[in-house]
């Protein structure tokens, strides 16, 4: 009958493709009528349309569009940047590949899998190279959900999403290299002509070592970053991620000494620091009204200071919102103190323990658990440490929030004084 018809029509289809025999494919439209008497369907009559060339120029069209947002992305981004962003991710990615192709995949593939997508998707964010974050963050999910039982894990899924990330990746690469013409090496410092010839200058002549001394400090500066560098290189990011949790963006006071680090350090620092500034934001800062009722100004306030303590260089990062969730940190590891005060030895293993969060929903931003363990890794890779220093005035259980401030400790061999004597430094964003 016409109903049939009409309620079938769905499931006729709207497309198709043709094989030649000299290799080539021709994408087939077709539209499906019929002729009806008396309510019947006496003839199906389909149009076919050949638009092999139309979808070709619809797929050309997509990807200029698609090159067009990612070009406004990275245009944005400094060529130095990038080649820091180009070179970590590679490293990651590469670490990533290595653990797919173990057969067959142990737990411990699985993490190393899992701390390479989410570094990565944490520096995609800070640069809004969005679409690559959102697909490392579906791609986390997937491992997540295959934790429990990695005998049922599909690693033919895995394979696949972390080929479709390295090929967003490589795009981006591709993109800044050869559209852009912005590739260079990282190891490669551009440095203008007259102060080398200043510094040369100032070596030839050693009674001026006061000349020496002020030429120097800007060639230190190409070659090792401070903290404030690495800081105030998220700053935009910051405001995204406190824009999304509906937060005003923090205050930031930096201040202690004017130490550098090379490359290496940097690198992890970087990473680090993004860790600790997205948790400090989500899970430490309160909202608006939460501050307003505790009689705290409405933005929140992040502190670090750089200290130069013999053999190793300490950097402090706290906030000044509501502390470590004690209470929630305990009752999701389902573990009870043996005393009513728990240590800060046992708070400090629940914290760096994988998978454990206090957040009550996943988000592109937190709630995985993984956060701090990937800091500790990554600071691992310069023999750095972190751990959590309690505020002096109180015991973890005093209330159900602990005030904190987080300690890292990096070995000396990787900074370098940036001024002839110790320099305070005190700037607040504002």
């Amino acid at each position: 009958t016409s109903c049939s018809f009409e309620v079938n029509r769905h499931m006729l289809p709207k497309e198709f493709g043709i094989n030649f025999d000299d290799g080539k494919t021709a994408t087939i439209e077709a539209d499906w009528d019929h002729v009806v008497n008396e309510d019947q369907t006496i003839k199906i009559i389909v149009s076919l349309r050949d638009v092999t060339e139309t979808r070709r120029l619809n797929r050309q069209v997509d990807k200029q569009k698609k090159e067009s947002t990612l070009l406004s992305q990275i245009i944005n981004i400094s060529p130095e940047r990038f080649a820091q962003f180009k070179q970590i991710g590679q490293d990651l990615l590469d670490d990533a590949r290595l653990s797919i192709k173990q057969k067959p995949m142990d737990l411990s593939c699985h993490r190393r899998i899992y701390f390479s997508y989410h570094t990565l998707k944490g520096i995609a964010r800070s640069l809004h190279f969005d679409e690559l974050s959102q697909l490392i963050h579906l791609a986390e999910g997937s491992l997540v959900s295959s934790d429990s039982d990695l005998e049922q894990a599909d690693t033919d899924q895995i394979a696949t999403q972390f080929q479709q990330i390295n090929e967003l990746f490589q795009t981006h690469i591709e993109l800044n290299d050869g559209k852009l013409g912005r590739g260079i090496d990282p190891e490669v410092a551009m440095i203008p002509k007259h102060l080398l010839r200043q510094c040369l200058h100032s070596i030839d002549e050693r009674d001026r070592q006061h000349e020496f001394d002020a030429v120097i400090l800007p060639l230190k500066r190409f070659c090792f970053r401070t903290v404030e560098d690495i800081f105030y290189e998220h700053l935009s990011s910051i405001k995204a991620i406190a824009d999304q949790l509906t937060k005003p963006l923090p205050k930031t006071r930096i201040h202690g000494d004017q130490i550098g680090f090379d490359e290496k350090a940097s690198s992890c620092i970087d990473r680090a620091l993004l860790h600790l500034i997205r948790n400090s934001i989500d899970h430490g800062i309160e909202d608006v009204l939460e501050r307003r009722r505790l009689g705290k100004p409405e933005r929140g306030l992040i502190t670090i200071e750089v200290v130069d303590h013999e053999e190793t260089i300490l950097i402090y990062f706290a906030d000044d919102g509501s502390g470590l969730n004690v209470k929630g940190l305990l009752q999701k590891a389902a573990v009870m103190p043996e005393t009513q005060t728990p240590s800060v030895e046992l708070i400090e293993s629940l914290v760096f323990r994988e998978g454990l969060s206090t957040a009550a929903n996943v988000s592109d931003i937190s709630g995985r658990g993984i956060g701090m363990a990937a800091v500790r890794n990554i600071l691992a890779d310069i023999k750095a440490t972190i751990e959590i220093l309690p505020n002096e005035q109180e015991t973890p259980m005093q209330q159900s929030h602990m005030e904190f401030k987080w300690r890292i400790s990096i070995p000396r061999s990787f900074a370098l004084p940036l001024a002839v004597s110790n320099q305070q430094v005190n700037k607040l964003a504002s």
